[in-house]
């Protein structure tokens, strides 16, 4: 794949307005299409869950640097927790097989990671998790062979399983709170996480853009391709930062 660009504040401002009518799944590829340009979304949507996320990650890291603040609340005393996450420490390797096969009842179930394009497809499905173990599970009788239908009640096992085979798109951290002492886990989601920040960013550079337009008469373009130095020199000087 191609070598991932970070994401600079034209990309950012990009990213923010395509995004706001989309959902997670589609924010995703949104944001890879703008850091992979030479890359087909159609080849970024049949990635694994787990290989998209560790793309984003390195997106993350390239655009906003390797350090991501966490505020969290303790879900028993309501405590806020803030904790600095190094990146890099959340890729996980993958495991060697793409593929793993369980057996439930007389079934054996051969089982996939699921991909950006199976989500999208299952969830205007009337049943969305239904829908995705159609896609990502193929069932057959394990004494003849045969093709069968894919059970709901299977839906536990064959999660546990597409966990095992793409660790990188379950992350979670193990917390404590020093308060109360209540210890829980929770999940890292790097979409939703990357996200905040877009829409923060977004929302100080058309700040930035705003004020320098109106005491320069700079077009948008012209605004965003200066530094981040030279921008706020500006603004100084301009009396609005």
């Amino acid at each position: 794949m191609a070598e991932l660009l970070p994401l600079r504040p034209a990309a950012v401002l990009a990213a923010w307005e395509e995004g706001l009518s989309q959902g997670s799944v589609e924010r995703a590829l949104t944001l890879l299409a703008l850091a992979l340009p030479g890359v087909a979304r159609d080849e970024m949507a049949d990635l694994s869950i787990g290989q998209r996320d560790a793309l984003l990650l390195e997106l993350r890291a390239r655009s906003f640097g390797p350090v991501a603040p966490c505020v969290v609340r303790c879900p028993s005393c309501q405590e806020t927790l803030e904790f600095p996450v190094q990146l890099p420490a959340l890729r996980v390797p993958a495991p060697a097989a793409a593929e793993g096969v369980v057996t439930f009842g007389d079934l054996r179930l051969r089982v996939r990671s699921a991909t950006s394009r199976d989500l999208l497809a299952s969830a205007c499905a009337a049943d969305p998790v239904l829908a995705l173990l159609e896609r990502c599970v193929t069932a057959e009788h394990a004494a003849a062979g045969d093709p069968a239908a894919v059970p709901a009640e299977a839906a536990e096992l064959v999660a546990a399983e597409m966990a095992r085979l793409d660790p990188q798109a379950d992350v979670r951290f193990d917390l404590s709170c020093a308060a109360c002492g209540a210890a829980w886990t929770t999940v890292f989601d790097v979409v939703a996480y990357l996200w905040r920040e877009i829409e923060s960013e977004a929302q100080r550079l058309l700040a930035e853009v705003d004020a320098l337009a109106r005491a320069y008469c700079w077009s948008e373009l012209a605004i965003l391709e200066m530094s981040r130095p030279r921008r706020l020199a500006y603004l100084r000087l301009a009396g609005a930062a």
